[in-house]
């Protein structure tokens, strides 16, 4: 059954990794989970690659493809669903008041600490800091940085 897989990509590998890509920002943005392709990837590219090169490539295309999606996410959440929750949870909730000007002022540190833990579900994460005063650009490093040191857990078991 795997083998088909392994020859098409062994003969197109640079569709492959296009195509791993493009799998994991969709599920990334659809709250799929996105474990399996940390293992899987690492699997396919050390098998065709070698294990440093294939483990550094599958780092870097789970980290960009995840980031990808992230922001993806975080542009959809900001311009259609942020107003509504402001409306109705900020003027009821003081926590998230708290959270958002915490966020608008140390929005890198505090990303990059929950990225580290395994606080809140990875895919959702980019919504709910949509709907605060996080700035993308702090987003985006604090997920970066933050995400490395489980993507690199996540691909040395899946090799």
């Amino acid at each position: 059954m795997i083998e088909p897989f392994f020859f098409w990509f062994e003969n197109h590998f640079y569709k492959g990794i296009s195509l791993y890509a493009i799998i994991f920002v969709a599920m990334t943005i659809f709250f799929l989970p996105t474990t399996f392709l940390n293992l899987g990837g690492a699997l396919i590219f050390t098998k065709f690659k070698g294990p440093t090169v294939g483990f550094l490539l599958t780092v870097f295309l789970v980290i960009f493809s995840s980031v990808l999606g992230g922001v993806i996410g975080f542009v959809i959440g900001r311009f259609f669903i942020r107003n509504w929750i402001r409306k109705h949870l900020t003027r009821r909730i003081k926590l998230f008041r708290a959270i958002d000007l915490g966020l608008k002022h140390n929005g890198f540190k505090m990303v990059l600490l929950m990225r580290m833990t395994p606080i809140m579900p990875h895919n959702l994460f980019p919504y709910i800091m949509s709907v605060t005063s996080l700035r993308i650009k702090d987003f985006v490093t604090g997920s970066v940085v933050g995400m490395f040191p489980n993507t690199c857990i996540y691909v040395y078991i899946g090799m």
